[in-house]
């Protein structure tokens, strides 16, 4: 975090009476822990003017929505009946929504069924708690992917974490390679993901 803030600040040329926006994505709940090293990097950079967000992008949650005016979309059979509509946000309380990434045009087949909601849930030590503007883009990171002109599944901000970890994980048999080699070029290069 520190070398990625770093190099950051100094490629957009942060002054320190500026505000700085950090967002972290994950499918974890925060621990003091993080959050306190996060505050306290943050000190030692002398960023002082920095809002934070800790998104907890939550999979597995008992919630389940539905749209009953959706007839479902496909010519011979018909796919994603009583399915919300991709990007609908769903509050349920001021620090909790519900965001659908996938509607019924995202379903690849019939027995797909009705796509689950993500549960958003904003951490009570972010200082930054504008829940209408961290779900739009949660959403809008599902739209970015290099690999495909369709939404991804997941935000990118996710997904491509998991893609370099899993790609990490092929590469350990192979020798002289060093996880550190992806602090470099290689891991600024698309090739990789």
């Amino acid at each position: 975090l520190d070398r990625a803030i770093s190099a950051v600040r100094l490629q957009q040329a942060w002054t320190d009476e500026e505000t700085v926006r950090l967002v972290f994505h994950v499918f974890k709940d925060f621990n003091k822990t993080e959050i306190a090293a996060v505050k306290a990097l943050m000190a030692k950079l002398q960023l002082s003017r920095v809002e934070f967000a800790f998104v907890h992008i939550v999979e597995a949650h008992p919630f389940m929505l539905f749209d009953p005016d959706q007839d479902g979309v496909g010519t011979r059979t018909r796919k994603g009946e009583a399915a919300p509509p991709r990007g609908l946000r769903v509050d349920l309380a001021h620090n909790e929504a519900l965001v659908c990434l996938k509607g019924p045009k995202e379903l690849r087949q019939t027995t797909d069924g009705i796509p689950k909601p993500f549960l958003l849930r904003l951490h009570k030590d972010s200082t930054f708690r504008d829940l209408s503007y961290l779900a739009r883009q949660v959403y809008d990171f599902t739209c970015m992917s290099w690999r495909t002109l369709l939404p991804s599944p997941l935000p990118i901000t996710i997904l491509y974490s998991d893609l370099v970890a899993r790609n990490l994980l092929l590469l350990r048999d192979v020798t002289g390679w060093s996880p550190e080699n992806i602090l470099g070029p290689v891991g600024r290069s698309l090739w990789f993901l």
